[in-house]
Parts: C-alpha cells; structure tokens; sequence
C-alpha cells in the first residue's frame, strides 16, 4: 500500500497541473499528506479516507475551506476559491 506521502506526491501534483490547462497551475510543494502551494495561501491535506481536504491560511492558523474531494484539482479549486478550467 502506498504511503500518504507518496499519494499527495508528483501523480496528483500532475493532476492539479491538467486541470488548470491554458492557465499557469500554482506551484505546489508536497511535504508528508499535503501538497502546498507554494506561496502559502492554501493547502491540500489528504486523508486517510484517500479524500483531499482544502485548508486556507489566514492570519498564520490553518482553516478547513470546503468539503473533501476525491479530485486534487477539485479541493484545490475550493482552497483557492477559484474554478479550474
């Protein structure tokens, strides 16, 4: 069974990355069950249910934004409060 770390790494990083085609994706870094964007304003956090979790950072303190997602690019678009194309 693969390990959180390795399912929030390169496969739905490329995910994220297909999903705002025509449109430059955000940088991502993936650090254990999370892939971050790189200018530190969201956050995906994958669970154990394998569902991704959307985080926004306000005021220094990680907050739930939305529902989980089974799609990255989905979560992420909710995280960002903004819609993939």
């Amino acid at each position: 069974m693969a390990t959180a770390h390795q399912l929030a790494d390169r496969p739905h990083r490329d995910a994220v990355k297909q999903a705002w085609a025509g449109e430059r994706a955000p940088a991502l870094r993936a650090t254990r069950n999370r892939l971050t964007v790189a200018a530190g304003s969201a956050q995906l956090r994958l669970g154990t249910d394998r569902h991704w979790y959307p985080y926004r950072k306000e005021s220094g303190t990680w907050w739930p934004a939305g529902p989980a997602d089974r799609d990255p690019a989905a979560a992420l678009a909710t995280a960002l409060d903004v819609e993939p194309s």
